[in-house]
């Protein structure tokens, strides 16, 4: 991701310094079209790991509702006297 960012940061370094320098439209394009590309990956990077996070998160709020499920069953196992409260 680094690498990533600092690819973008030398393109848009090389395409100020070809419109500085009032160079040919051809190495602006060049360097407009590699700029795309790095961005593209990077949004396609950055919705994987959007939707992975959101996978986990899921995954975490169904954990956090089992969990709750099992507290209120060993609630009711401790109310009808069914379990000891202390444990030995």
């Amino acid at each position: 991701m680094e690498n990533s960012h600092q690819n973008v940061c030398n393109f848009l370094q090389e395409l100020q310094n070809s419109a500085n320098s009032n160079s040919n439209s051809a190495e602006r394009q060049r360097a407009v079209t590699k700029l795309t590309e790095i961005l593209q990956n990077r949004k396609v990077y950055l919705i994987k790991n959007s939707r992975d996070l959101k996978e986990a998160a899921d995954e975490m709020m169904k954990a956090k509702e089992r969990l709750e499920d099992i507290q209120r069953q060993l609630h009711l196992l401790i109310k009808s006297g069914g379990i000891s409260q202390k444990m030995h």
